[in-house]
């Protein structure tokens, strides 16, 4: 399955039929706690990851979140960090990349729930 053949099966699974890449190959949804999770598109993976605005404390809140990042406390999954502004709020991403030939429904819902994971166990540290 293609990953636009694969986001419309998962946008069909959650009652959203009209879920696609736009034309920049990108699908934004806002979900609970005031995230937002992101997919793009890229030549050879898509890219998803939950977005979280950072308060004032930014600083601290990336140190942490660089340190829950490391190799050794997630197995199998890599999650990466990065920061992204948009309309002047800075948000911190946590993303995981997964190939064309890997970008399933059932390896979407897996990475959406493994970052949801990944935010609650970086809150509780």
């Amino acid at each position: 399955m293609r990953p636009d053949e694969t986001l419309a099966a998962w946008g069909e699974r959650l009652g959203m039929p009209a879920l696609r890449f736009d034309g920049r190959g990108a699908a934004m949804l806002k979900i609970g706690n005031g995230r937002l999770l992101g997919l793009e598109r890229g030549d050879a993976d898509v890219l998803v990851y939950l977005a979280e605005p950072l308060g004032y404390d930014a600083g601290t809140a990336l140190v942490q979140a660089f340190k829950h990042a490391h190799f050794s406390r997630h197995g199998d999954v890599p999650v990466q960090v990065a920061t992204r502004e948009q309309q002047g709020e800075r948000s911190l991403l946590a993303l995981v990349r997964i190939s064309h030939d890997d970008f399933t429904v059932l390896r979407l819902e897996q990475t959406v729930d493994h970052l949801s994971r990944w935010f609650t166990t970086l809150h509780d540290d």
